[in-house]
């Protein structure tokens, strides 16, 4: 009887060894499985290091570009700035001195002829001759000062 529980005690324990062995088999490629997983997932892992590593790449260079286009409309802004500064300067000194002109419609004979080369264009005669005009019509120059200054104007 005692042989007989030993035996029925081993066959337990060699059913229970397979048992115990199957399970580990089927460990082992479960266990095979899930690390293939794991370095498939690695793997992917990695790749989405390198493209987010791609991208800061290009939004740096966008950065750089973008720092280069400010500072480049900036100074395309500046120049523009004192371009229009100095047309505005050049203008009030054509204004002034046009002005001056006006004020002064009498002249002596020593700067008749600074006076007949001072209008270059035909333009500035022209608007030189109808301020004449209006200040006769004012009655602050009389018909014997229109007459001279036209001709100082027309320079006759």
């Amino acid at each position: 009887m005692a042989i007989d529980s030993l035996k029925t005690v081993i066959e337990e324990l060699n059913q229970s060894s397979r048992k115990s062995d199957s399970l580990y088999k089927a460990e082992k490629f479960i266990t095979a499985d899930l690390r293939d997983q794991i370095l498939k997932i690695d793997d992917y892992r990695k790749k989405l290091e390198d493209n987010n590593k791609s991208f800061k790449g290009e939004n740096l260079k966008l950065n750089q570009s973008n720092r280069i286009l400010i500072i480049f409309n900036s100074l395309v802004a500046i120049l523009l700035v004192i371009t229009l500064v100095f047309f505005l300067k050049r203008l009030t000194r054509k204004k002034s001195s046009q002005q001056t002109s006006i004020d002064l419609p009498q002249v002596n004979s020593s700067n008749d002829v600074n006076q007949s080369t001072r209008f270059a264009s035909f333009e500035d005669r022209l608007m030189q001759l109808e301020r004449l005009g209006k200040l006769r019509e004012k009655g602050l120059l009389s018909e014997a000062e229109f007459i001279a200054e036209k001709q100082k104007v027309l320079g006759k």
